[in-house]
């Protein structure tokens, strides 16, 4: 993934009256998550990036 290098793109986050989350990158791409879909995202973020910082720490032996 390259990092998004066009200024003028902004990241919209936010709630609807029924309590889903929208995040929109542009009028086209747009993804609309519940709270427990927002949750699963965050654990296994959450997973990933403690297995990384396992892998990272020197093996003791």
């Amino acid at each position: 993934m390259s990092p998004d290098t066009d200024a003028s793109t902004q990241l919209k986050v936010y709630t609807t009256e029924d309590g889903r989350t929208i995040i929109e990158q542009s009028s086209s791409a747009a993804i609309v998550l519940s709270a427990d879909q927002i949750l699963t995202v965050i654990n296994e973020l959450r997973v990933c990036y403690d297995y990384c910082a396992a892998w990272k720490e020197p093996r003791q032996q």
